[in-house]
């Protein structure tokens, strides 16, 4: 299924009607702050994908963006209306119809010129990026790269795997320093030497037993989970405000839901060894 964006002349229209205060009634919450900050958000009354609130499996891809499918709500309220029972679709639509009644004839226009100053200025800064990583990198033979494509979403998983790679070699170390005290035995004994004497000294004082044991046991495994912890918290933290501008994106919502939830988990059960 396609994701398609909002129109513009859409978006333009769903500010026309909005007074600039979100759609819920009574709600004060401005949609544009005195500093031209969009700091609401544009909502779907039936849901773009499957699972989604009050999605409508019969609707095409033009209907779920069109002006009548849109509603501008502030955070609070957004999440408030994800209440299906309590406002399924002709609830919202009544809302959206009452709200831009009565506040569709006073004059609101967003500052479009700070929107497309901000994309033009992101995309010059995103190209500079990839021009610099691909063809200005000191040592090219040795660049990491930067995909400039990826999306947020991405972005985290790829840190998630990261943090992966690196308990992987921890695990590599520990096993490698654990397999060290027979590794000197059988070297001594194919040089002909009577371990018997090497053997007879006590586990506690052979540097070769349990080498950095603690480091193994304590250090890595307690910065790994503070790792784990601080990657899931920027995540939660970065969707609710990405979010807050982009509530059509589904996969964002999913994941953002997902990761609240294995945030409150972690809240929960994670700690440090000793």
């Amino acid at each position: 299924m396609a994701r398609l964006p909002v129109k513009l002349a859409t978006l333009r229209a769903l500010f026309a009607k909005s007074g600039n205060v979100c759609a819920y009634p009574g709600c004060t919450h401005e949609l544009v702050n005195a500093k031209s900050k969009f700091v609401a958000e544009v909502c779907h009354i039936a849901a773009v994908e499957p699972g989604g609130e009050r999605y409508n499996p019969v609707q095409t891809d033009e209907q779920r963006r069109s002006f009548e499918n849109l509603i501008i709500l502030c955070h609070k309220h957004h999440v408030e209306t994800d209440e299906v029972e309590e406002f399924p679709v002709e609830k919202m639509r009544e809302l959206k119809a009452i709200h831009e009644a009565t506040q569709g004839k006073k004059l609101f226009k967003v500052d479009e010129s700070l929107i497309f100053q901000l994309e033009a200025d992101m995309r010059k800064y995103w190209a500079a990026v990839e021009s610099v990583n691909s063809s200005e990198h000191i040592a090219p033979d040795f660049a990491v790269d930067i995909n400039v494509q990826q999306s947020p979403l991405e972005l985290f998983e790829a840190l998630y795997q990261l943090a992966e790679n690196i308990e992987g070699f921890t695990n590599d170390l520990r096993e490698w320093d654990y397999a060290l005290n027979n590794e000197v035995r059988v070297f001594l004994q194919k040089l002909g030497y009577d371990i018997a004497a090497y053997d007879s000294v006590p586990h506690h004082e052979n540097p070769f037993a349990n080498r950095s044991w603690e480091i193994h046991n304590l250090g890595i495994p307690n910065r790994l989970t503070e790792l784990h912890v601080h990657l899931l918290h920027a995540e939660v933290r970065f969707l609710e405000e990405y979010l807050k501008t982009h509530c059509n994106d589904g996969a964002a919502g999913l994941r953002f839901e997902k990761a609240k939830k294995e945030l409150i988990q972690t809240a929960r059960s994670a700690g440090y060894a000793d």
